[in-house]
């Protein structure tokens, strides 16, 4: 008896137009891959991988449709492949905090997915040239991506990533035309950048050591692996606090801990020094570091101080006093990793690898790796299981512990194309920094930082999502007891957004018009931009017909906010009409264009009501949403998504008398992304944008 039933017809369309959409994101207009074409799958087993890893031997220009890799074995046409540069970045080099500011990102992490047309030896020809250039001295790989007509990964099995060796590996990528029913684990955990190895021993106690790269063992211990360029990293110093790019640094000669890795982004702004942790024992200690109290960095957590040689009491006795002996327990662990700007159709990092601890008696710990990259397309996810990429947690001491511990690695990424999905658990977290386990003498040293968070990408919003920073390492010196964390910080959060049909280039954060003096204003932000050529401004007075008023010249790339504004000051039409419409249409400078969300306002509303305001905006929990009223009305203010489902009502059709309000969204359960906030008073709307990081 044949129980399965042939799909429905809702369930076909669904397939196609999720297939469809898939190619057109991430592989263009290559046709030549056949969907299904590696059969149905059921993983029983622990730790398989599917994945066939190549190296590539020439570096190809954007437009170029030939690939030559190490090998072809295995590869045949109509396969389906995914091209990533892992590395290759240009940071600076100067031996201060600057070092590894990331000045260009020279092609690291750039992806993409393309058909294979055919084959001849070590010589790919595929389908459509590519749409992005890639390098041999950024560590390329070609990674073979199997086509399932249906996949199951049954409760206890797991499809995992080959860790990553420098020069292949640390990729789970997984196409379903059909579904996915996951009830075991898709897993890149700690498959990403390497973390620092332990060095020999070296290094006498200098009470003085502040650099921040080196090329001696003695100065400082090993940073993690990162995007940036290995042979830049390795002629500047390898070795030392200094964090290259996402990588942590390694902790500073005399034992100070390793710092944690990082990739996903946080609205704080990087300084190296983590999130000190203010509900763990010994908190008040936090005033008394060089850094100040609460610092709050995005990216990797800081390692923890250098030796000290006496129990003083934490609390009183701050970091650098003579009294605590030894290297006088200074602060000169391992900064945090850098965080990343990831695009998630067209450039993904691994999350980077912890530093090392120093060490100078064969005790220290090394750093943690960081988190692979986990790319899922599927028409449907079902089932109890899980994806992660989550960073590996710092080494801890060996021996008598009398060395620096580990940092951990950060959080990696998940790319999960599906048009639905079940309840799943989604996690990019960093790792928990390195312990100290020691009780020699009253000898003390910093626990390694935690490792930042990752990255997450998604169609639609899911329940059970993480991409949170681990928690710092601790000692278990009795000298300390009274603040075990010594020094060490954990890794901030990374970030978590929704795929597109076609994305936008400029990452738009507020977009609003309001009626002023027999003009409308408008105003937008943008937090970044890539070849962004300008905007046109759009007009409509039915929602349906939209004419150009102006042009406005746009920034290039820039990874900092701008600020952009026009007034529309044609009274004749505006006056005419009690609503008008309008919206960006954004241009790159290939000449793809993209439109922001629609804004309406009324050319009478400055009679009745200001513009909305809201602040802080873009949000992180919550916003202050703020109007007034120049007569008494009634007023609905209501929060919509970009489905345009309302998430949130802030005011429910109330009587309201002239007068300045104000009212708290608290989006703790809203997904990141772009929202619309429309007021309702009386007759006359308006409307704004809010974005949620």
């Amino acid at each position: 008896m044949n129980l399965l039933k042939a799909p429905s017809p809702l369930l076909r369309s669904i397939a196609v137009f999720s297939v469809a959409l898939f190619f057109h994101i991430f592989i263009g207009t290559s046709h030549a891959q056949l969907p299904g074409k590696d059969g149905s799958l059921n993983v029983v087993a622990a730790n398989t991988v599917v994945n066939t890893y190549y190296v590539l031997m020439q570096p190809v220009s954007m437009g170029n449709s030939t690939l030559v890799l190490n090998t072809g074995s295995g590869l045949s046409a109509g396969d389906l492949l995914m091209i990533h540069q892992a590395k290759g970045a240009v940071i600076g080099t100067a031996n201060d905090i600057s070092f590894g500011e990331v000045l260009d990102y020279n092609g690291a992490g750039n992806f993409e997915l393309c058909g294979v047309a055919a084959v001849s030896g070590s010589t790919i020809t595929l389908a459509a040239p590519l749409k992005q250039s890639y390098t041999t001295s950024g560590n390329t790989q070609v990674v073979r991506i199997p086509q399932y007509s249906e996949l199951t990964v049954s409760n206890g099995a797991s499809i995992v990533a080959r860790a990553w060796n420098g020069l292949t590996g640390g990729i789970v990528a997984l196409s379903v035309s059909g579904t996915l029913t996951l009830n075991g684990r898709i897993h890149a955990d700690g498959a990403g950048f390497r973390g620092g190895a332990l060095s020999g021993n070296g290094g006498s106690v200098l009470q003085s050591n502040t650099l921040y790269r080196t090329t001696s063992v003695a100065d400082g211990a090993l940073k993690g692996e990162s995007i940036a360029d290995s042979a830049l990293v390795a002629s500047a110093g390898r070795y030392g606090r200094g964090a290259a790019a996402n990588g942590g640094g390694g902790g500073n000669n005399h034992n100070a801990g390793g710092g944690g890795g990082a990739n996903g982004m946080s609205p704080s702004t990087w300084t190296g020094q983590g999130v000190m942790c203010t509900s763990c024992p010994g908190a008040s200690a936090w005033s008394l570091d060089p850094a100040g109290a609460n610092a709050n960095s995005s990216g990797g957590g800081r390692g923890g101080y250098t030796y000290s040689a006496s129990n003083r009491d934490a609390l009183q006795v701050g970091p650098g006093n003579s009294n605590w002996g030894g290297d006088y327990r200074q602060e000169r662990g391992g900064l945090g990793g850098r965080p990343l700007v990831a695009i998630p159709e067209s450039r993904v990092f691994f999350g980077g690898g912890g530093g090392a601890g120093h060490q100078n008696n064969s005790s220290g710990g090394p750093g943690g790796n960081g988190g692979g990259f986990v790319f899922v397309h599927a028409t449907a996810v079902t089932g109890s299981g899980s994806i992660s990429a989550n960073g590996n947690n710092g080494g801890a001491t060996t021996g008598n512990g009398n060395d620096g511990p580990g940092g951990a690695g950060g959080g990696g990424s998940i790319v999960l194309d599906a048009a639905s999905i079940g309840t799943i658990q989604l996690t990019a977290e960093g790792g928990v920094g390195g312990n100290q386990f020691i009780n020699y003498n009253l000898e003390t040293e910093g626990p390694g930082g935690g490792g930042g968070g990752g990255f997450i990408a998604t169609r639609m919003y899911v329940s059970n999502m993480s991409v949170n920073g681990g928690a710092n390492g601790t000692t278990s010196s009795p000298s300390l007891g009274e603040f075990p964390a010594n020094g060490a910080t954990s890794g901030a959060a990374g970030n978590i957004v929704l795929l597109t049909a076609a994305p936008l280039p400029v990452e738009l954060v507020s977009f609003s018009a309001r009626m002023k003096g027999g003009v409308i204003e408008l105003h937008w932000t943008t937090a970044t931009e890539l070849n962004n050529y300008g905007f046109e401004v759009e007009r409509s007075v039915d929602k349906h017909t939209w004419e150009t008023l102006q042009f406005v010249v746009g920034n290039g790339t820039t990874f900092s906010p701008r600020s952009y504004s026009w007034s529309d000051a044609s009274t004749s039409r505006i006056n005419a009409r009690s609503t008008l419409w309008y919206r960006l249409k954004q241009i790159d400078r290939d000449g793809s264009t993209e439109y922001s969300p629609v804004i309406s306002v009324a050319p009478t509303a400055d009679a009745t009501l200001s513009a909305i305001e809201a602040y802080p905006n873009p949000m992180i929990d919550q916003t202050v949403v703020s109007f007034t009223l120049a007569a008494e009305s009634t007023v609905s203010l209501t929060v919509y998504n970009m489905l345009g489902q309302e998430v949130a009502r802030l005011v429910d059709t109330q009587s309201m008398s002239a007068g300045t309000f104000t009212s708290i969204l608290h989006a703790n359960n809203l997904l990141p992304g772009n929202y619309i906030v429309r007021l309702l008073a009386g007759d006359h709307t308006s409307t704004t944008m809010l974005r949620k990081q």
